[in-house]
């Protein structure tokens, strides 16, 4: 990076921002699927309890 001017630089610190967003935001979609799912199989099994 030695011959890189700095606008390159600034861009490419720039783009590992934005590429750590992108994980970030996928992973913690896919941890609030995961909670939505046990959530909705926890609620479904209190119904069936209160209607035995």
């Amino acid at each position: 990076m030695k011959h890189v001017s700095i606008v390159g630089k600034f861009f490419v610190i720039m783009a590992i921002f934005g590429v750590t967003a992108l994980g970030l935001t996928f992973y913690q979609s896919r941890q609030m699927l995961a909670v939505t799912i046990v959530t909705k199989g926890f609620s479904t099994g209190m119904h069936l309890q209160r209607f035995d």
